[in-house]
């Protein structure tokens, strides 16, 4: 065989080399180990290929110990658990002295863990062997409790025989109620007792003697029961046909209502057998659905009323709340809101979509009411901006008068003492009335201008007086 044969082969034993199948790999690599030695390969082959084999050995070796440290592992988890609810097993016995079943339904569970649980066969036996003694103790217990029950039935027996012979012997005499109760007391008191089940029959078997006693007296009481129930059933019947005819001729729901319900408080307080409470109630029943009918009818003919006011308002309320948002028409837009209001009055609506829908309305009486006070205010502030600036403008061009005025009468007076100095050097001189005709030509400039200055005076004074009116508006 070539050496890479003999490669490959120890390479697919060494492939998927596992702690399931280490034992079989195992033996395939002995028997190659022997094929290699008498094969005709070189000796530098042959070594390279033991190598190559004692690794696969070694490793082999490794998963053997690593399987035998995994059971040790798992062995001790195992052997720590076991303990640990033996121990539990232990504290729940002697917390449970008395309940010897359960302390053996715990142990039996305590043997149900060891199985498939791998241990170390030592640890095994010494776990197992202390879940055997705990048997015996629970088995003992179990033992030396039932021969102390046997004591304690038989003097539970003897107290309670004298009980039953007592009240068998007041069967007939004390009320029936009282008498049943009694008997199912005792009954459950001589189930409670812990007796053996000898003494447990007796003792039930008697008892039912007097069960018998009490039905007879049930069965005589039933009998008065019924006269009573055919008595008060007449009675509800002529109430039930007296309502009957109310009802047809009133309209008033809560009164008809109410003589319903005082009719179903006379099904509470009277005795009634379980078929004439039945029948009667169920014509009750009827005289509560009539009624609740005609009211169901009366609610749907409101609620579709409501409907249609809630489908005719709503509209028009949206359309009050966008004219009252946007709509410049404000005396308009007030009318239509009112009319909006006056369709509220007389419409059969529910409350809460009426209180919806006038709420809403209302918002745009707000909005409209808000609106109409920031216009006039946006035209009280437009007005009196025109004003101030009238006002503004008036001061400004009485300003440019007066300081025309003040340079034409310096030029008046400089023409003045011109002539008054030529006059003073000469009577007469060239030009004379030129100038005296200039002067009057400036004077009459300035009356002009003193004119225009007082009507613009005037003019601002009558501004003035509206912007103290503007003022004045609150």
């Amino acid at each position: 065989m070539h050496p890479k044969e003999f490669q490959k082969k120890i390479d697919d034993i060494g492939r998927g080399l596992n702690a399931e199948n280490h034992r079989e790999r195992k033996q395939a690599l002995i028997a190659l180990q022997a094929e290699l030695a008498s094969s005709g390969l070189q000796s530098a082959e042959k070594a390279a290929l033991r190598q190559a084999i004692q690794l696969l050995f070694d490793r082999i070796r490794l998963t053997r110990e690593e399987e035998q440290a995994a059971f040790e592992r798992e062995s001790a988890e195992n052997q720590a658990f076991l303990k640990e609810k033996l121990l539990e097993c232990i504290e729940f016995i002697e917390s449970h002295l008395d309940d010897h079943e359960l302390s053996w339904q715990k142990l039996l569970e305590l043997q149900d863990a060891f199985r498939g649980r791998r241990l170390v066969p030592h640890e095994r036996e010494h776990l197992y062997g202390g879940l055997q003694q705990l048997f015996q103790v629970v088995k003992k217990r179990r033992e030396e409790a039932f021969t102390r029950q046997k004591e304690a039935s038989a003097k539970s027996f003897a107290s309670l025989d004298d009980e039953v012979d007592r009240l068998i012997d007041q069967a007939e005499s004390i009320e029936l109620d009282t008498l049943w109760r009694a008997l199912l007391d005792l009954s459950d008191k001589v189930r409670e007792a812990g007796l053996l089940s000898a003494h447990r029959k007796e003792l039930m078997d008697r008892l039912q003697e007097g069960f018998v006693v009490a039905k007879i007296r049930k069965e005589q009481r039933q009998v008065e029961a019924d006269r009573e129930s055919a008595a008060n059933a007449s009675l509800i019947e002529g109430r039930l046909i007296e309502a009957a005819g109310q009802i047809e001729n009133n309209p008033l729901f809560k009164e008809n209502w109410q003589l319903l319900l005082d009719i179903q408080q006379m099904f509470r307080e009277l005795t009634l057998d379980k078929d004439r409470r039945e029948l009667l109630y169920g014509e009750l029943q009827a005289l509560f659905e009539r009624v609740k009918s005609r009211q169901d009818q009366r609610q749907e003919s409101f609620e579709a009323a409501a409907d249609a006011s809630v489908s005719h308002l709503r509209p028009m309320v949206d359309r009050a709340i966008e004219l009252a948002r946007t709509s410049r028409e404000f005396k308009k837009t007030r009318h239509f809101l009112i009319k909006v209001q006056r369709d509220f009055k007389g419409r059969r609506m529910r409350s809460e979509e009426r209180e919806k829908l006038y709420s809403r309305l209302q918002s745009a009486f707000d909005t409209l009411n808000r609106r109409i006070n920031e216009h006039i205010l946006e035209r009280k502030e437009a007005r009196e901006f025109r004003v101030d600036s009238q006002i503004s403008d008036l001061q400004s061009r009485m300003e440019d008068l007066e300081s025309l005025i003040a340079e034409d009468l310096e030029k008046i007076s400089l023409l003045e003492a011109r002539i008054e100095d030529t006059r003073l050097l000469n009577s007469t001189l060239p030009g004379d009335d030129q100038w005296l005709s200039q002067l009057q030509i400036m004077r009459a400039a300035v009356d002009k201008k003193a004119a225009e200055l007082a009507a613009l005076q005037e003019e601002l004074r009558t501004y003035q007086d509206r912007k103290d009116w503007l003022d004045s508006i609150q």
